[in-house]
């Protein structure tokens, strides 16, 4: 009975010292996110955006960040916050927290201190410019999330004091059998993984009861570990993808911030004016794509995309693809053909298809220069339809072939930058391999350097043309032009 109470005295001390942890360790990322949004809403505060640009910002943030995001003017009062906060609007920050932040504190709370709606853990981080505050970004995660947390390490180290007392029970009873090594080390592997200890495996020896008890322990730790892990890649996935944003959000923000100034100064000529208003458009379309794409991908990833398998002609839907392109293909000085199969067709979602076929031709236009040529080919493969989109561009280094896919990945920063700013969010290839692989197919990629690029996915086939009958069609298509020099 003494050891059962020590135990538990133990695990008492334990779930304090892990309460510490857990708050201590969620304020610590909660800070680590302030500031990288503070980064990245720090120009719109300065140039004084109004409160729908900052809405829309967190809008974007909101699903990748674990807690309800805030922003507040140096006067403490609240310019944005979540949809369901739209009350809290013009609220001020108690004037304690207010002095701290605007001199450069991080202001934490526990409660309502920070004039959160709930109890919440809340961290305000000054948006600072320069030497001078001028705001705050304010981060609400509620208690009832961080306590869920404490009571999963409070049901595990109670887990492992009753374990460990099983252990001990065990230990006394089968000592006269000459056991009490084994059991010795299954007590003290459970106690260090009351303490944290994640991982820890003890020798599957003695009797087979006792054998049975040390794999099924080595499971649990084994779990445990894993179940950590997995924790610590998604945190780090979420933590590279806000600063990922952050950075893709700031070089076109402080570009327009720029132009804006030389304009308003009067230092740009009235007859270069047209000239930096395009590239300030310039960089509202990069922004705009951006918003869509992650959009797409937070749809994509919340299971919100809904994918329509039907048969869709394969010439149909290259077609309208390219005469999306042709244009801007003939701009840029490209030859863009086509190449399909006459009657081939096959089950997919119709406008997914055409998306999936325009990023890869919004790539390929990119990054081919003035004289080359982009072809675009539909054929069969069994029962499979192969799409293909092809280019003589700039080819891709063999050792970036595997990561091209991972999202906000380029291969040449530089390259991707062109003069007219065409390049992508790095986004575009992520996207495709997504949807492809919601409509059931695999996607692909071959490329050389300085001799061009074949990005092709595969699709299902419908069933008529994969027996070998062939279903309604327009007149055979071969090999056709669509745009020139």
């Amino acid at each position: 009975m003494l050891s059962l109470f020590a135990l538990l005295v133990a695990s008492g001390f334990l779930t304090y010292l892990y309460r510490e942890y857990v708050i201590r360790s969620q304020t610590d990322e909660l800070v680590a996110d302030g500031r990288a949004i503070a980064s990245l809403v720090s120009t719109s505060l300065e140039v004084g955006s109004p409160p729908a640009v900052l809405q829309g910002i967190l809008d974007v943030i909101r699903p990748f960040v674990g807690a309800e995001p805030w922003i507040v003017n140096r006067a403490g009062v609240v310019l944005a916050t979540e949809p369901a906060g739209q009350s809290l609007l013009g609220v001020r920050l108690p004037r304690d927290a207010v002095d701290k932040i605007l001199s450069g504190q991080v202001v934490t709370d526990v409660g309502t201190g920070l004039r959160a709606p709930t109890p919440s853990l809340s961290v305000a981080v000054p948006v600072v410019v320069g030497r001078t505050t001028i705001g705050a970004v304010i981060l609400h995660r509620p208690l009832t999330g961080v306590e869920a947390v404490i009571a999963d390490g409070r049901r595990l180290a109670l887990t492992s004091v009753l374990l460990a007392a099983l252990l001990s029970v065990v230990f006394a009873t089968m000592l006269s059998r000459s056991v009490s090594r084994p059991l010795a080390r299954l007590a003290g592997a459970a106690r260090e993984l009351a303490r944290g200890g994640v991982g820890r495996e003890v020798a599957v020896e003695g009797p087979e009861e006792v054998r049975e008890l040390a794999r099924a322990f080595n499971r649990a730790s084994a779990e445990i570990a894993r179940t950590l892990e997995e924790q610590r890649r998604l945190e780090q996935m979420r933590r590279d993808f806000v600063a990922n944003v952050s950075h893709e959000f700031r070089a076109p923000l402080t570009s327009l911030r720029g132009f804006l100034e030389l304009l308003l100064d009067g230092t740009i000529a009235p007859d270069e004016a047209s000239r930096y208003l395009r590239l300030m458009r310039d960089d509202t379309e990069r922004l705009s794509r951006l918003v869509s794409d992650l959009l797409d991908l937070s749809r994509i990833d919340s299971g919100k995309v809904v994918v329509r398998a039907e048969p869709v002609a394969a010439w149909h839907a290259v077609e309208r693809a390219v005469a999306v392109v042709a244009s801007r293909a003939q701009a840029a000085g490209l030859t863009l053909t086509t190449r399909v199969e006459p009657g081939l067709e096959v089950l997919a979602d119709g406008e997914r298809l055409q998306q999936v076929l325009l990023n890869l031709l919004d790539n390929a236009i990119a990054y081919t220069e003035p004289g080359g040529r982009v072809e675009v080919s539909a054929e069969g493969d069994g029962p499979r339809a192969v799409f293909a989109v092809a280019d003589t561009g700039v080819g891709i280094p063999p050792q970036e072939l595997d990561l091209i896919w991972e999202r906000f990945h380029r291969v040449d920063r530089s390259r991707s930058r062109q003069a007219e700013n065409t390049g992508g969010t790095g986004l575009g290839l992520a996207i495709v391999k997504e949807l492809v692989e919601l409509m059931g197919g695999q996607v692909g990629v071959e490329s050389r350097p300085g001799e061009g690029s074949r990005f092709w996915f595969a699709l299902p086939r419908t069933a008529d043309a994969a027996l070998g009958r062939e279903p309604e069609r327009s007149p055979a298509r071969g090999a056709r032009e669509a745009g020139g020099r």
